[in-house]
């Protein structure tokens, strides 16, 4: 008799409602007939349980019912007056199980030595299909079993890594123990840089040649019920443009997951991205915020869905978390699972959320915005000077008082107007500093919540310059063709002076004809505001908008507006600037959505901006 799957040596068995087990077995053997199950403890007496399951034609297929919380159990499964036929099963235990599933944050890359310290109630599947106490690395991708993994690394597996593999699962077991009281067991199911691509449900027909299909195979080896998932990836999809299909393809991937675990509630915690050294990618990071934000989201958009943030953890390379922090992350993964499953408590609470926003205006002079949050244990505090809050649009935040869950924002700017035009950042940028934590250590989301019922785009920094030998006057309202002086310039300030582009400006008459684009991920009620300093004409989608012959020094940064209505999808722009007797220097560019619902913005909805093209570094 042989068990193929549902009962192996030092396996954690997933618990009912009831705290007791249901665990669905299978395996083959010889003969037919009757199995009985005799389970034993040295705290419990023997439980004889007589036809568990029945063999025939080889093979036998079963559920063991009934056995209390904790252990560890030896079990027996014997075929009706046939000893020969029968196997044990040792050091079981009965508890929770969860599956981890992602990228490499979640494989792990801390250094081993600062790893947790094993306990026997915590245990993990290994990626060689074997139960063991856990310790990092639990996902030992040398030993990999399933076929994608080798696929994913050119048909050879790595070596035994003996430096790194701490990531935030034996934490986040040893928590759960600590919350519970009961065991703890783990499905080590991540591999390090993947995108969602990998992970699409469409491919796990394809078995253990997906990263899913591989999953959903461990979840069937092991009784095909688990506790809840632990998901940590989205690095792939925040580098090089905005991906507009994220949100779907995260809730696809949710559904599927409850759906192969039978359980339309199934708890789901991901952690929301951390930070990433600057400069390890050549794109705007509003790509990365982008992730950040959307993923945020799902707290809201989800039900029985927490996002943990880890933007103030340290790294130990340019892009994955040091050892400590992943224990760090895996006790705030615990502590939002446990919310999820067992609801709040003082201690143990969802993810902080951004809530409600006001004004204040101190001595009719300065302007404050106060922003409380949700979900805070006890009180918000900081190592020193509380940092990671911006404004968009250059607005200075002079002092951030912290004062029980509310953060005070003491501001620079000169009319409550101006503010309410702006976004409240937190945590914006490649590797922002950000030090704001509750009484349980939980950080403060990476968030980005505009403050009035409309928002702007970064400006634009990048674009595409021609140099058009006529005068402004000379050219109707058909876009001209440029000479051979293209240039992409990129432009480190939000005002886009052209004066670098020449030895020296030039004083005959000419102009610039600026050209970038964006992106929708859906229909929106749009304005270009423009600033310039000399006299201009604008095309959208190639077609003529606007002309203003009269411009002059000084730019400001929203000299004129245009409204248009963008459809889903890519867009041009073209400004023409005449140069002005040499007087005319540059352009201001950005965009405004309009009609957005304070009550969404406040609640933490994922406010879709357009996107410009890969090369702003604004």
């Amino acid at each position: 008799m042989e068990i193929t799957s549902g009962l192996f040596d030092k396996i954690v068995l997933q618990r009912n409602g009831d705290n007791l087990s249901n665990a669905f077995f299978e395996g083959i053997c010889e003969k037919d007939g009757d199995i009985t199950a005799t389970i034993s403890s040295q705290l419990l007496p023997v439980i004889t349980i007589h036809k568990v399951a029945k063999a025939e034609n080889g093979y036998f297929a079963g559920r063991l019912q009934g056995i209390p919380c904790g252990g560890p159990y030896r079990i027996s499964l014997e075929l009706s007056g046939n000893k020969n036929e029968s196997v044990v099963i040792k050091d079981v235990l009965v508890g929770d199980v969860w599956i981890l599933a992602g990228q490499s944050n979640m494989h792990g890359r801390g250094k081993l030595e600062y790893c947790e310290q094993p306990v026997d109630a915590v245990r993990a599947f290994y990626m060689d299909d074997r139960w063991d106490v856990a310790s990092d690395p639990i996902h030992n991708m040398d030993k990999a079993v399933d076929v994608i993994h080798k696929n994913l690394m050119n048909g050879e597996l790595p070596p035994q890594d003996t430096r790194y593999g701490v990531g935030p699962g034996v934490a986040f077991g040893k928590e759960m123990l600590r919350l519970t009281g009961v065991p703890q067991g783990i499905i080590a199911c991540a591999h390090g840089g993947t995108s969602m691509s990998h992970w699409e449900p469409k491919l796990i027909d394809q078995g253990s040649s997906s990263l899913l299909g591989a999953t959903l195979r461990r979840l069937r080896k092991n009784g095909s019920k688990v506790a809840g998932i632990l998901w940590y990836q989205g690095e792939n999809e925040a580098v090089g443009d905005v991906n507009f299909n994220y949100t779907k393809d995260m809730h696809i991937l949710i559904a599927e997951f409850r759906r192969f675990c039978d359980d339309p509630k199934l708890p789901f915690v991901l952690m929301q991205l951390a930070r990433v050294a600057e400069h390890a990618y050549p794109n705007d990071p509003c790509f990365w915020n982008n992730i950040q934000i959307r993923q945020l989201a799902l707290q809201n958009d989800l039900s029985q869905v927490a996002v943990v943030p880890t933007i103030d953890l340290g790294l130990v390379d340019i892009i994955h978390l040091d050892a400590p922090s992943q224990n760090i992350t895996g006790v705030r993964c615990a502590q939002a699972m446990y919310a999820l499953q067992y609801g709040e408590t003082e201690t143990e609470k969802m993810p902080i959320m951004p809530g409600d926003i006001k004004f204040n205006c101190v001595d009719d002079v300065v302007l404050c915005v106060e922003i409380q949050f949700d979900n805070v244990v006890g009180n918000l505090s900081s190592q020193g000077r509380a940092s990671g809050f911006t404004f968009s649009d250059g607005i200075d935040i002079v002092k951030t008082t912290l004062r029980g869950n509310t953060v005070v924002l003491q501001t620079a700017a000169d009319n409550l107007d101006k503010l309410k035009q702006v976004k409240l950042n937190y945590g914006q940028g490649f590797s922002p500093y950000c030090n704001i934590t509750d009484d349980a250590g939980r950080s403060l989301p990476v968030f980005s919540i505009p403050l009035g019922t409309v928002a702007f785009t970064p400006f634009c920094s990048c674009f595409s310059i021609e140099l058009i030998e006529k005068s402004f006057s000379s050219i109707e309202k058909e876009c001209p063709n440029g000479s051979d002086q293209n240039i992409l310039c990129g432009f480190s300030t939000s005002f886009c002076d052209s004066r670098n582009l020449f030895e020296e400006w030039p004083k005959n008459e000419f102009c610039l004809l600026y050209s970038t684009n964006f992106t929708c991920d859906e229909e929106m009620p749009l304005k270009i505001f423009l600033g310039y300093d000399g006299p201009i004409t604008l095309w959208y989608d190639e077609d003529f908008i606007a002309k203003d012959a009269t411009g002059t020094n000084q730019a400001a940064c929203d000299d004129a507006s245009f409204k248009i209505n963008a459809a889903k999808g890519n867009h041009s722009l073209k400004i023409l600037l005449g140069n002005n007797t040499g007087k005319a220097y540059g352009i201001y560019l950005r965009l405004m959505l309009e009609d957005i619902k304070q009550e969404d913005v406040l609640k933490g909805e994922f406010i879709s901006l357009p996107q410009w093209g890969a090369c702003n570094i604004s």
